[in-house]
């Protein structure tokens, strides 16, 4: 509900991410999806360029000591500004974790 994800335990976790980009989406653009590691660290990043991307997403698998602390990233850095969807039905942006056994 934060939007920040803190591993409960040390061990192996499967982040996802999803952003939705608005709806009509005809702006050119660099989008950016990042997962940040205590605020500082960039762990994984997805780039897409184009005019007619209306989703991005990124999977990985992270090591966690269970202190650590992950949180999603999503821009347009070139072009015209492009907002985050989404509506009580469809999220503007989905971020998951599961551990590993």
């Amino acid at each position: 509900t934060i939007g920040v994800f803190t591993p409960p335990a040390a061990g192996h976790y499967v982040i996802m991410a999803t952003v939705n980009w608005q709806t009509g989406n005809s702006v050119a653009g660099r989008r950016n999806l990042k997962l940040i590691k205590n605020l500082t660290n960039n762990v994984e990043d997805a780039t897409e360029l184009g005019s007619s991307e209306m989703t991005s997403s990124l999977h990985t698998v992270i090591e966690s000591d269970g202190t650590d602390n992950y949180r999603v990233r999503a821009s347009q850095t070139t072009g015209l500004s492009q907002d985050i969807g989404g509506t009580t039905l469809v999220p503007g942006c989905i971020f998951t974790a599961y551990r590993l056994d």
